[in-house]
């Protein structure tokens, strides 16, 4: 069941939850797999593209796999690790924009979804 109202990450609850998740650096995102840990977005998309049955996240095109790992590196590197910080936020949000409007079709790369996507 959903929460009534926004998550609190940093209660004691929720922090013991994503401990015994299995998480190897106590946070989310975790994927667990037959006992194997997952914790970082990237390899949890990889890891879905290469199991799961269905239209592929990762495209085919060596260029779009390119542009697709640059959205995605961008958006860890100034867009996840600086919430809570406002001022660099809207920056990286400009500038995800100006990314994503250079390789956008229908979606952010091209006309189909991809783990850029995901990644947001």
């Amino acid at each position: 069941m959903p929460p009534d109202g926004p998550t609190d990450w940093a209660s004691r609850e929720v922090q013991a939850n994503i401990m015994a998740s299995g998480s190897p650096l106590r946070q989310v995102p975790v994927l667990v797999v037959g006992g194997v840990p997952f914790a970082e977005s990237l390899a949890i998309i990889e890891y879905i593209n290469a199991v799961y049955p269905g239209p592929p996240l990762i495209p085919s095109n060596p260029i779009a796999v390119a542009q697709c790992r640059q959205f995605c590196c961008y958006v860890a590197a100034f867009i996840h690790s600086n919430q809570g910080n406002n001022d660099n936020m809207e920056v990286g949000m400009e500038n995800l924009e100006l990314l994503a409007a250079s390789t956008a079709g229908r979606h952010i790369i091209g006309d189909v979804v991809t783990m850029a996507e995901c990644f947001l």
